[in-house]
């Protein structure tokens, strides 16, 4: 996973911890600082506020990375908005961050980061993190909303239905029906003559 540094305010001390982050295909995984995933389960208090407030001042913005919370993965369709914006990270200056606002049943949290190599001499990769997660947001939406426009087949008219020429089944002269009688004397006949012996009426055409 990519390391991370992740800020958020208790009170008016903005606050920083040392995360880890990774673009997935089924989504954004995080692994939050503890303190800040603390916070993100049980609320604010002002015990933590103080205490947290307390440390930073002793030690500084590397003294919030100690811990981490459990991982998490953020389906790309729960990010309701994505930025980057400037802001002062310490003794590093302004640096870029990228600010989510990712929305849940309980309602919506913000989350702000700037993913980085390295750990004194930090090399961020806030916007080659930020345009990979953007695809990957605008292709989960897409495929979301895809819709395919069904096809109908209209039935043809009549006249644009192609005609199968007629056919005729040729009946071999065995098969051909044979009287018994000569249809113009009434003259028994057996099937071998071609003529009635009596009148000459043709029996086979």
């Amino acid at each position: 996973m990519q390391k991370a540094v992740f800020t958020w305010k208790m009170g008016p001390i903005p606050q920083y911890g040392d995360g880890e982050v990774e673009l997935r295909e089924n989504g954004l995984a995080v692994k939050l600082p503890l303190q800040l995933a603390n916070r993100l389960k049980l609320g604010d208090t002002i015990k933590a506020t103080l205490k947290s407030s307390l440390y930073a001042g002793i030690v500084g913005p590397a003294g919030l990375s100690l811990g981490r919370g459990e991982e998490v993965v953020i389906p790309y369709p729960l990010i309701l908005s994505a930025g980057i914006k400037e802001q002062t990270y310490g003794v590093f200056g302004k640096r870029k961050f990228i600010h989510l606002v990712i929305g849940g049943e309980k309602g919506s949290i913000e989350l702000v980061f700037a993913p980085f190599e390295g750990y004194f001499s930090r090399k961020f990769r806030t916007e080659e993190f930020y345009q990979q997660l953007m695809t990957r947001i605008q292709y989960q939406t897409a495929q979301q909303y895809t819709y395919t426009q069904p096809t109908y087949t209209q039935p043809q008219h009549p006249s644009h239905i192609p005609q199968q020429p007629a056919t005729t089944t040729q009946v071999p002269q065995s098969e051909k029906f044979f009287p018994n009688y000569c249809p113009k004397c009434g003259y028994k006949v057996e099937q071998y003559m071609n003529f009635c012996p009596r009148c000459g009426f043709k029996l086979l055409s």
